[in-house]
């Protein structure tokens, strides 16, 4: 209950920068955190009240930020949490469980628990949760320099843009397990590296962030890029790039998902979505509109 209350206290921040105060984020950039506003919310759980406590903000603050390396620089592949991705829950980062009167204790994330246990350290018995920020960030470490090789994803898609390919690439900017960042950090090294060559990525690949979309799955009511494959195909055999994506909130009927009637443009990335009271319109980053904002 405490962490959905920061993680809710942290979109309150962010929500209105798309121009609909839904709960859905849509514009990470114009995100405004105060920490210390954080600190003593109000929660309610199962009947009893509670306030957010200082240490739990710290722990918040350290997500957010990334794994750091000595000199508190972020480390390449260490992307932290970014408004909007829940924190606690399945698959969550800041899952705590707590026994009488033994208090509360973290409880690691089951995939990364496995990972170190097994692959990395190679023992079953290893306490993930009795490591330091030191073995943490060696265990990192030794992680990648012994499968980069094996798992790591090349960003170089040269043949493959030479023998016509084309992406269309999606990513969940609410995803708590695979963070958005590390989807623009990819793209990113890929297009500084086309640009060197002198090719526009855009020619063969589209990257677009879906607001509201978990890992693998929208947030109850969030939007969906159902048409993604249509316009893959669209690309693929008429040549006809696409431009955004037509995102459908996910809704229950008659005890069935379908997919309900609003729908969120999304836009191919830097661009943005942004709500002017009657439709949405693709901005840039930082980029304002003129009009009244208004909810959805």
């Amino acid at each position: 209950c405490e962490v959905r209350e920061v993680v809710r206290g942290v979109a309150e921040g962010c929500d209105a920068a798309d121009g609909v105060v839904d709960g859905i984020i849509g514009r990470l950039g114009e995100c405004e955190v105060d920490f210390e506003a954080l600190e003593g919310r109000g929660f309610e759980c199962g009947g009893e009240k509670g306030r957010v406590d200082g240490r739990t903000v710290e722990v918040l603050r350290r997500v957010m930020r990334g794994l750091e390396d000595e000199e508190g620089r972020v480390v390449d592949g260490g992307y932290g949490y970014v408004p909007g991705a829940p924190l606690a829950g399945l698959l969550g980062l800041m899952n705590v469980r707590c026994e009488g009167d033994d208090g509360c204790r973290g409880v690691p994330f089951e995939v990364a628990e496995d990972w170190i246990k097994y692959f990395v350290k190679k023992d079953p018995e290893f306490d993930v949760g009795n490591m330091t920020m030191e073995e943490f960030r060696d265990v990192f470490r030794q992680g990648v320099e012994e499968f980069a090789s094996a798992i790591g994803t090349s960003h170089d898609l040269r043949r493959f843009r030479q023998r016509g390919g084309k992406v269309l690439m999606w990513h969940g900017m609410a995803d708590q397990t695979v963070m958005v960042l590390a989807a623009r950090a990819f793209y990113e090294r890929a297009r500084k590296l086309d640009q060197s060559r002198g090719v526009d990525i855009e020619e063969y690949w589209r990257y677009f962030e879906v607001p509201g979309m978990n890992h693998c799955s929208p947030l109850y009511g969030g939007p969906y890029p159902w048409d993604a494959m249509e316009r893959l195909r669209k690309w693929v055999e008429e040549g006809v790039p696409p431009q955004d994506l037509e995102a459908r909130t996910v809704e229950e009927e008659d005890g069935r998902k379908v997919f309900g009637k609003k729908v969120r443009r999304v836009c191919v990335f830097p661009r943005e979505g942004v709500w002017d009271g009657s439709g949405w319109q693709c901005l840039q980053p930082g980029e304002k509109l003129d009009e009244k904002r208004e909810e959805l």
